[in-house]
Formats: structure tokens, sequence, C-alpha cells
């Protein structure tokens, strides 16, 4: 996979995040508030749009590979 496709993936995830549907967010909220009750829907509503709009931009992850030379050629370990 390149580094651009990864971050094609990466921004992709983004775009998932955002499209997420009140269904689904309502889950994320129960589950994150059965897990720890110091998460608090507010809490989880910004962190997830802190990730999604800080990390997760094509912007911020080109800026991101930009500052590495990375080599395209990575090849993916197998796990045994």
């Amino acid at each position: 996979m390149t580094i651009s496709q990864r971050v094609n993936s990466l921004v992709s995830l983004g775009k998932q995040l955002k499209d997420l549907t009140s269904a689904e967010l309502s889950d994320i909220f129960e589950k994150a508030a059965t897990d720890n009750p110091w998460f608090t829907k507010d809490n989880i509503k910004s962190s997830m749009a802190a990730i999604r709009d800080q990390y997760l931009n094509p912007l911020a992850l080109e800026a991101l590979v930009d500052r590495y030379k990375v080599d395209d050629n990575i090849v993916s370990k197998k796990w045994d």
C-alpha cells in the first residue's frame, strides 16, 4: 500500500466519522458511557470532531507525510 493510499484510507475514515447516523452515534455514546461513565456525550462528540478535523483531514495528513522521507515501497509484514 502506497503512502497516498494510506492517506486516502485515513481521509476516508474521517469522512465515515462525519457521516455517522444519529443511531450509530447513540450506540457509540451508550457504549462509551457503559465502559467509562466519565465519558459524556459532549466529551465524545468533541473528541470525535477533533480527531476527524485535526488528524484525519487531507491537509493535515499531507503536511505530516511531507515532513518525512517515506519510501512508497513498504512491504507489509505478514502475521504468523
